[in-house]
């Protein structure tokens, strides 16, 4: 038997070239060895078993999940079916079968084991999917999933701390490149409309009201690096950062108009903005109150408003 076992063994170490060896496989293979020769089932049963375990494993995606024990455990299945078809020895099929069996068992128990261990990851995995990480950020998306796949591997060599410690790496990566595209969807358009303003040198010419879209744009950027998930709060706060930076462009471009108008347009554009006022003033059938400052006018006609809405 111990010529088998090591036999088994130097096997399993030459196939399936980059996979890597199943842990403990001497062990494994030393049990189904046993388990074999003790069992009660013929090698066709034994094989039909094994065959059963294939059909589970592929459903289960366990080449994704213990590659090096679905890679191995179907090699163990093709040689006893083969040893069968040559007609060899009960003894040697039921060997290989076992062999087979318990390397599935074994894959199925590691895929348990990485699915309830890496469930952290794996859910925020689903979440950079479901906000389309990779249409804005494919590299670092495939990054992530690639070393979640290396966690996968660790924990099918029994590298259990390790894979914890970087897993804890790895969430706070995933978080990261979540609020990275939640940052992009919800406030590129408004950083780009900022930056041309910036080139207009709207920071100069309304500092006040650049100020004031740039604290909005922070607030929501901070919102979204502390709860990406917190879609109420985080559409408020964008639709704050976006007005604030729409009217940013209303006072710089309105103070660049003032700025650059020549003496002779001076009166015009008063003018113009006396009529703003009067539009309200005609849509409140309001008395003709022209005369008086701005600033009152305005006063007024939101008296008036206030009244009407009582």
């Amino acid at each position: 038997m111990k010529k088998h076992v090591l036999l088994l063994t130097s096997i399993a170490a030459l196939i399936s070239g980059c996979a890597t060896p199943v842990a403990n496989f001497e062990t494994l293979s030393q049990t189904a060895t046993r388990d074999a020769a003790l069992a009660d089932d013929s090698a066709l049963e034994l094989l039909q078993r094994s065959e059963a375990l294939a059909v589970d494993a592929k459903q289960k995606k366990l080449s994704y999940f213990a590659p090096a024990h679905a890679e191995t455990a179907q090699y163990w299945l093709d040689k006893s079916q083969a040893l069968s078809a040559k007609g060899k020895p009960s003894g040697e099929v039921k060997s290989a079968a076992m062999t087979s069996i318990r390397t599935w068992e074994a894959g199925l128990q590691a895929r348990e084991n990485a699915l309830k261990t890496l469930k952290p990851a794996f859910d925020h995995q689903q979440v950079l999917r479901e906000i389309h990480t990779n249409d804005y950020y494919p590299e670092d998306n495939r990054q992530l999933n690639e070393r979640l796949t290396q966690l996968i591997r660790m924990l099918e060599a029994d590298k259990q701390q390790e894979a914890n410690k970087e897993q804890r790496n790895l969430l706070v990566d995933m978080h990261d490149l979540e609020v990275r595209v939640v940052e992009f969807v919800q406030l590129q358009a408004i950083k780009d409309d900022l930056a041309k303003l910036k080139t207009e040198n709207a920071d100069e010419l309304s500092p006040i009201s650049w100020q004031t879209a740039q604290s909005a744009l922070k607030q929501a950027q901070a919102l979204i690096a502390k709860t990406p998930r917190a879609t109420g709060a985080i559409a408020k706060a964008t639709e704050g950062a976006k007005r604030a930076a729409a009217h940013a462009r209303v006072i710089a471009d309105l103070t660049q108009e003032i700025l650059t108008a020549k003496d002779a347009d001076a009166e015009a554009l008063a003018l113009r903005m006396e009529r703003w006022l009067y539009q309200i003033s005609v849509a409140l059938k309001h008395d003709d109150i022209r005369y008086l400052s701005m600033p009152e006018q305005a006063k007024r006609y939101a008296a008036a408003v206030e009244e009407l809405q009582r």
